[in-house]
């Protein structure tokens, strides 16, 4: 069996090969406008409108502010306490929560409870740990 050896002379190694596209659409390749601006400089999103869409995070609160809201709203806690074990990016919370609403409930159904209470939020964060209590009755 023969081997062949290819031959490249040296002007084609350093041009790039060229390629031709076939029943391409045109409109395809029309040249997009770059900005003059540095890009450290330019708006990420050119619009409020915009920017509300790509924020998750209604108005202003912070993660944990909106786990607080969430839960408040939705289980009435007597005793809530929240901590961002992430190291401050608000992607793992400790969650410790006593209400009303886990009388009768088995513990499966009261972490249920309150990941229903998270469901939006729980989308954008890496987890969760859950500690629930039944308030003593009064």
């Amino acid at each position: 069996m023969r081997s062949t050896r290819l031959r490249v002379s040296r002007s084609s190694r350093t041009s790039l090969p060229q390629f031709k596209v076939k029943n391409a659409n045109p409109s395809l390749f029309r040249r997009i406008p770059i900005s003059s601006e540095p890009l450290r400089t330019q708006k990420l999103y050119p619009s409020p409108l915009l920017s509300s869409l790509f924020s998750s995070s209604p108005s202003n609160l912070t993660k944990e502010e909106e786990v607080r809201v969430a839960l408040q709203e939705k289980l009435s806690p007597t005793n809530l306490e929240i901590e961002d074990v992430s190291g401050g990016c608000g992607t793992f919370f400790s969650i410790s929560i006593a209400s009303e609403k886990f009388r009768g409930k088995s513990l499966v159904e009261q972490h249920k409870l309150v990941k229903s209470a998270l469901s939006q939020i729980l989308k954008e964060m890496h987890g969760i740990t859950i500690k629930t209590e039944i308030p003593p009755a009064t």
